[in-house]
């Protein structure tokens, strides 16, 4: 007989220990528990400890597996285990694909054909198939004991013609499935089980033989917390009770779930009684909440102790706990008394770890992480990823990503000798910003090209990365020849971290006016999840030396790619709970781990419509109304005395979901002596509406007008002054906070949110919706505020927002040359061009690359501009501003052109006269080209061959050379032009001609390379086009844009700049015949642009040189060059500035108002390449000027 209790498991234990005789000291009470888990395990034992109870003298405890386990260990001698589940997934994808054919005969076939398989679906297709083998018991060895048929017979009788067709294809499917499974474990030692059920099944067949030897004492065993009695689970307690002279079987059951159970067993021929259960002992606050969940509450209102919240989202949910637990602390009540209930506590945990860490709340939050959070699995994956990649493909391509991953995560190599394990942060991203660099210019290499790049370099960091490729080839070439050969090898890799990192700190994060030491109790080493990872190692043992008889066709032989999988789906499908070791903290629980706990006051987040209860998932492959029928069946709600079907079958429906999630919310709601607020978030991520769940509806929560209901406003998110929002004045001590309807002082708030709202208000502007607080109640906030955290971090934020820097100075002893950095090697002469180019545009912007960007470490190569062209940041430079990405091509494409001018081409009309047409230049280019030469400098060939063609046609001689730098000096100070091209251009006529080489005049023609499309007219400002009818360009920097008829809708990168390279040519050339700029990957004349001077002796020739937007005359050009010799002066003294004195960066006011407003919108006048600046968000300018 199973006796059915409806009181709580602990609470019986402890009155029957109270009745009983007191037991000696290690005697056994012959009772044992079964709980649904550990955690439910350790809650039972603390409760009984609490009340004076010696646990492990009270009772014995155990779970359903861990009796099957048990029983079956000592059937086979030795320890029954499991298949790894994503080992049996794989398996079953294997089985499907096989299945996959045109003509499909068999039912399996058939199913696999009418279905779209892709990761979700065989996801899917394993969860149903686990459901399958809890209904069926299909892993019993006794063929009666299978219910295989039964669940086809009830599919076949189904009403619904197309759920029986789909339902009996399902189930006949699966039964072959699960054949193929079967045929592969014979090849697997016998105490290997498919899964849990197989587990279990295979117990009850075992379980009278073995129950005396492996239970000898136990005469009572007691099951509570287990919600569902799947067939596996009913099987064993009937065969448990059936034990000729076996122990009495006691079920404890909550309401939810109870009448179910009942109902299960009696239709299974058990013989049970149910004893009326003692009235539990519950606050009245909880007898209410239970009473309306189950429709059963009589008043108009709950006791005084309900209180409903409704939350804008999950944070405000947690933000209101918050504030209900600053009242109840100021009370007297201690953490510990306090429960946080969630459905699912990990949808809440980032929340909560911030809310109450900010409020310095000592709490634990009692849910599993997945491993693959953890540093220690994530290094040991990526290393036998690097490793596997090179194994397969010793000469493919890796990315510097996959290569310093596990160097990133944290990975010591084994017997290295040099350098420090794990690599400390600043050499690792030394390594980093190399190794990026070079894969952006050259793109990903096989890991001994890595290894040779790394040998090439010296440095502490170079000897760790050479050591590390080097260990990571030796790996690739080891054979990975089973399981307990990778066991080791993992094993040896994590010991080498655990014994590098023991000694290291345990780092707790911090922040202004956040004390996170309270809750560093519950804090675990970095080693210590590294053991947790290593305990795993047994678990990919088993995987690998299993894989081959699930998986053969996948994993007929071992190797490391075996080795990537088993590690990935053992340890990354883990998951890691830790114990609280602060016994005075709030515990933050699952709501299923609720069972047995105690405490004063409870928070039940997340009480919504379709989160708790949950939404019942409907099946896939099968039909839900098979589900009906089955649970109907396994219930005793219909008439199954036909006899073909075994009402031992058990399939869960919409309504046995709701039943438990009930059980959980009753124990939830439970566990409370005083006061129960359930919470719930009334708005979904898209803002659309959410209702409450049906667990509380009864109450009609919409009814806010309720004392018991409150609801938290979108906008209430900073302290308000006065209850009703209106300032208070000076003198009637006012300002206080209302939140949530409670008053509370600025003291009472946690110290973060006293900043959060002192910066909200002292930024306080027009813009700004609500009240606004009174300057007394702004004085009195700033009191309470942290005085370092204040003046450090608060105030010069504040004043930085509120007071925009138009003007920055920059000293000798500015942090900016803390190392062996000087300002002469950061601005000192000679200026570059580009530097020049960044100062015209504004100053600001020059300052933040010069000084912020264009650096590594304590290093800087001022020659030498970033190559990233993404628009996106890059690791060292952050955004590289755009008349950089504009005007200048990459390194790689200036060395391709040196390559030509140089080695391929030196001569170069007769090189490139040699072609007959385009066709054949592209050949040779493709032909020739160096191996890291960009694509597109074929279209320049191109252009450049026509070019020749004419120049040969009008009897003009073009030479060529590469410039690597030339220096003009302007007064005091010099700039630098840069690598460049350098055509000598001579015009020949033929009534000169002598019996010698005739005389003739040579002219200097700089071309400079630009790299977007337009530039090549942007850089020297050809697109100008003039307000007014007969207007002068004007040739300083700044008003040749200001008086551009298309100035107010430009928005090229180099508005309000004149290409530097310009004035340098100008005053750098004694002869010169203009200068040119050129497009990259342009073979068009539109893709070359620039000024050419009417030289005497040109007229007949200069068009066949260059056809570009301006021509002019000798004098022209001079007074042009005056003017930029003016401008480029005024810039490169501004730029060096007084010596000894500080240097001094600033932007007008009137430029930063005359653009974009802080939406990036235009305004009427004009854009000035604020919104579009790369850093807009260091600067701050143009928002502050424009939203005043």
């Amino acid at each position: 007989m199973v006796v059915v209790r409806g009181e709580r498991l602990d609470r019986f234990l402890i009155r029957r220990w109270e009745e009983g005789a007191p037991h000696g000291l290690g005697d056994r009470s012959g009772r044992l528990c079964v709980t649904a888990g550990s955690i439910a395990e350790r809650n039972l034992k603390r409760s009984l400890v609490a009340a004076g109870v010696p646990a492990s003298q009270a009772a014995g405890y155990s779970s359903i597996e861990e009796i099957a386990r048990t029983v079956l260990s000592a059937h086979h001698g030795s320890r029954a285990a499991l298949v790894d589940g994503a080992l049996r997934q794989r398996a079953i994808v294997e089985i499907v694909s096989a299945a996959t054919c045109e003509d499909p005969e068999t039912e399996l076939e058939r199913f696999v054909s009418r279905i779209e398989w892709d990761e979700d679906a065989y996801a899917r297709l394993t969860k149903e198939l686990e459901e399958y083998f809890r209904a069926s018991n299909v892993g019993a060895a006794d063929e009666a004991a299978r219910d295989h048929g039964s669940i086809a017979a009830v599919a076949e009788e189904l009403s619904d013609p197309f759920a029986a067709w789909k339902s009996s294809q399902g189930v006949a499917a699966f039964g072959e499935i699960h054949g193929v499974l079967q045929e592969r474990m014979q090849a697997l030692p016998s105490h290997v089980y498919l899964s849990r059920s197989h587990l279990v099944a295979a117990a009850c067949d075992h379980l009278a033989a073995e129950w005396e030897a492996v239970f000898p004492t136990i005469d009572w065993v007691g099951v509570a917390t287990v919600n569902v009695f799947d067939n596996p689970t009913i099987r064993l307690l009937e065969a448990l009770d059936d034990l000729p002279g076996g122990p009495t079987v006691t079920v404890f059951g909550r309401s939810g779930t109870r009448e179910d159970l009942v109902a299960r067993m009696t239709a299974i021929g058990m013989d049970v009684r149910e004893v009326t259960a003692r009235q539990p002992e519950l606050s009245e606050a909880a007898a209410d909440v239970l009473a309306v969940a189950h429709n059963e509450f009589e008043g108009l209102a709950p006791a005084s102790g309900v209180e409903l919240i409704e939350a804008p989202d999950h944070r405000r949910e947690v933000e209101a706990v918050a504030a209900r637990l600053r009242e109840l602390f100021a009370d007297g009540v201690v953490p510990e008394d306090v429960v946080v209930v969630a459905r699912d506590a990990g949808a809440y945990r980032s929340v909560v770890e911030d809310v109450f860490t900010t409020n310095e709340f000592p709490y634990h939050i009692e849910t599993r992480v997945p491993m693959a959070n953890v540093p220690a699995y994530r290094f040991v994956k990526a290393t036998i990823d690097v490793i596997a990649a090179t194994s397969t493909a010793p000469d493919g391509a890796v990315g510097y990503e996959a290569v310093i991953d596990p160097l990133r995560l944290g990975l010591c190599v084994p017997r290295a000798d040099v350098g420090s394990w794990p690599v400390p942060q600043a050499e690792f991203l030394r390594l980093e910003e190399e190794l990026a660099a070079a894969e952006d210019t050259s793109g990903p290499r096989s890991l001994a090209e890595w290894e040779t790049f790394a040998v090439e370099r010296a440095g502490p960091e170079w000897e760790i990365m050479s050591a590390y490729v080097a260990w990571i080839r030796e790996q690739a070439d080891l054979t990975v020849t089973d399981g307990a050969w990778l066991r080791a090898w993992i094993q040896r890799l994590l010991q080498r971290h655990i014994e590098e990192t023991v000694g290291a700190d345990v780092e707790s994060p911090a922040g202004p006016m956040v004390d996170p030491s309270r809750g560093d109790l519950s804090s675990k080493h970095e080693s210590h999840y590294a053991r947790r990872v290593q305990d795993q190692a047994g678990r990919v043992h088993a995987y690998v030396d299993r894989a081959r008889a699930m998986t053969p066709e996948a994993d007929s032989g071992a190797g490391w790619e075996l080795a990537a999988r088993a590690v990935g789906d053992v340890m990354g499908g883990e998951s890691i709970g830790t114990r609280s070791a602060d016994a005075s903290a709030v515990r933050v629980v699952d709501a299923g781990n609720t069972y047995f706990l105690d405490a004063e006051h409870v928070f039940i987040l997340g009480v919504s419509a379709e989160t708790f209860p949950h939404s019942f998932t409907p099946p896939t492959f099968l039909h839900e109304d098979l589900f009906d029928a089955v649970h109907d069946v396994a219930h005793d709600r219909v008439d199954a005395s036909g006899g073909d079907v075994d009402p031992h079958v058990f399939y869960e429906s919409r309504q046995s979901q709701y039943n438990q999630d009930l059980d959980l919310y009753e124990a939830a709601a439970g566990t409370s002596a005083e006061s129960v607020t359930v919470l719930h978030n009334y708005l979904d991520s898209a803002s659309d509406p959410v209702a409450w769940s049906s667990f509380v509806d009864y109450l009609d929560p919409d009814a806010t007008e309720d004392a018991y209901v409150s609801r938290i406003a979108v906008d209430d998110w900073l302290p308000i002054s006065g209850a009703a929002g209106e300032a208070s004045s000076a003198g009637d001590g006012g300002d206080d906070v209302s939140k949530h309807g409670v008053a509370s002082a600025w003291s009472e708030l946690a110290g973060r949110d006293r900043l959060r709202a002192y910066a909200f208000h002292a930024a306080d502007a027009d813009h700004v919706s609500g009240p606004s607080i009174s300057p007394v109640g702004l004085t009195r906030l700033a009191l309470w505020t942290d005085g370092s955290a204040y003046h450090e971090t608060i105030r010069p934020r504040i004043d930085r927002l509120t007071t925009p820097t138009f003007r920055i100075t920059v000293g000798e002893s500015d942090a900016a040359f803390a190392g062996s950095l000087s300002p002469a090697s950061l601005t000192g002469d000679p200026v570059r061009t580009y530097e020049a180019d960044l100062y015209a545009q504004c100053e600001l912007k020059y300052y933040f690359y010069q000084y912020l960007f264009n650096r590594d470490g304590d290093t800087i190569d001022r020659g030498r501009i970033p190559e990233s062209r993404r628009a996106n940041p890059t690791s060292r430079f952050g955004r590289v501003p755009r008349v950089l990405r504009e005007q200048h091509v990459t390194e790689r494409y200036q060395a391709a052109i040196r390559a030509v001018i140089e080695e391929l081409a030196p001569d170069r009309q007769a090189d490139l006269g040699s072609f007959s047409d385009p066709s054949e230049v592209i050949a040779w280019w493709r032909e020739n080209a160096p191996a890291s030469a960009p694509q597109s400098i074929a279209q320049s060939l191109i252009r450049e061959y026509k070019r020749v063609q004419s120049e040969l046609a009008a009897d003009v001689s073009r030479d060529w050379e590469w410039v690597t730098e030339r220096t003009i000096t302007v007064g005091d100070v010099s700039l630098e032009l840069g690598a460049h091209r350098v055509d000598t251009v001579r015009f020949h006529s033929s009534d000169a001609a002598t019996a010698d080489e005739e005389t003739v005049d040579a002219y200097q023609l700089p071309v400079f390379y630009v790299a977007e499309r337009g530039a090549a007219a942007y850089a020297p400002k050809l697109c100008w086009e003039p307000p007014r009818e007969g207007a002068m360009q004007p040739q300083e920097c700044r008003e040749v844009c200001r008086q551009c008829e298309k100035s107010t809708w430009c928005r090229i990168g180099s508005k309000f700049d004149l290409d530097h390279r310009l004035h340098g040519t100008a005053l750098g050339y004694d002869a010169p015949l203009g200068a040119v700029f050129v497009e990259q990957g342009v073979s068009g004349p539109s893709g070359r642009d620039g000024y050419l001077i009417d030289q005497p002796g040109t007229d007949d020739g200069l068009a066949a040189v260059e056809q570009t937007g301006r021509t002019m005359s000798p004098t022209t050009w001079e007074r042009l060059a005056e003017s930029w010799r003016t401008d480029l002066s005024a810039h490169l003294e501004s730029m060096q500035g007084e010596a000894n004195e500080p240097s001094v960066y600033h932007v007008d006011r009137e430029f930063v108002a005359a653009g974009t407003d802080r939406y990036g919108n235009h305004t009427d006048s004009g854009d000035n390449g604020c919104a579009t600046c790369v850093y807009q968000d260091l600067c701050q300018l143009p928002q502050q000027v424009n939203e005043r």
